[in-house]
């Protein structure tokens, strides 16, 4: 979610807040007799008397050429407002804005409300865009049997989602048991398929050091799976560090797909 907390610089980019949570949208339509002024100062009265600390505001001119449209430029949710309330709007027309934050038990609550009237004789669009601060569930990413059995039908590999180590380590994390238990489950139902257990890394810090992780991790998995009834003769441990990336180490997401572990049909 991206709330403004400023006007677009000379580049066309708007300062704002850059949130994730349980998001709501609401819209609402005034009568065209009440005033963008009016409602506006009725919602920055109620915001500071509830505890809301105003963040940024701005009217007519002052908030600049197109706001929402800058803000949201380059996201797929560029036309979050479509419908109801324009993206576009000129620095003439009757606009009016804020942002406000408040904390209610430890939650951490975000708003911006968006006021715009187009002309004399149309009704006043109002628009809340409410942001609760949460943060994701993560270690989701799991695995089953048809997922295991058609990735090695197709490529003769397949990547070892839901397997966890600490970092920079090759000591697998509890939350891992979910997925031994269906890796466990499969071998037992394949008992003549032998596997190579490749661990990868990214290429932070030397090759040296990523090529011992790579292969501790991999045994890490090979140890567990034995201790699951796994007969050891079907496995066998190694470590390629770096050298086989997924992706371009470039970024974060990149380096978070090559940090893995796969079983390789032998």
């Amino acid at each position: 979610m991206r709330l403004p907390t400023g006007i677009a610089d000379d580049d066309k980019n708007v300062p704002h807040l850059k949130l994730a949570g349980k998001s709501s949208l609401l819209h609402y339509e005034a009568s065209k007799d009440q005033s963008t002024l009016q409602v506006f100062r009725n919602y920055q009265q109620a915001l500071q008397q509830a505890g809301f600390t105003i963040l940024f505001s701005c009217e007519h001119q002052s908030c600049g050429k197109e706001q929402r449209k800058q803000l949201w430029k380059g996201s797929p949710d560029k036309s979050r407002f479509k419908g109801y309330l324009s993206n576009s709007t000129n620095a003439r027309q009757d606009y009016r804005m804020l942002t406000a934050h408040k904390t209610i038990n430890d939650q951490e609550i975000y708003l911006s409300v968006y006021i715009l009237k187009h002309n004399e004789y149309t009704s006043m669009d109002i628009a809340h865009d409410i942001v609760e601060l949460s943060s994701m569930q993560t270690n989701r990413v799991s695995i089953d049997a048809d997922y295991l059995q058609n990735e090695l039908n197709r490529s003769g590999k397949v990547v070892l989602h839901g397997l966890h180590f600490a970092s920079d380590s090759a000591t697998l994390l509890p939350e891992s048991a979910g997925s031994l238990d269906v890796i466990t489950a499969y071998l037992t139902q394949h008992p003549a398929q032998t596997f190579y257990v490749v661990g990868h890394t990214d290429n932070s810090g030397s090759h040296s050091h990523n090529m011992q992780l790579s292969k501790a991790r991999a045994n890490s998995i090979l140890q567990a799976l034995i201790k699951q009834g796994v007969s050891a003769d079907r496995l066998l441990a190694e470590g390629v560090g770096a050298m086989s990336p997924q992706q371009h180490n470039g970024s974060s997401e990149g380096k978070a797909a090559n940090r893995r572990v796969e079983l390789v049909l032998r």
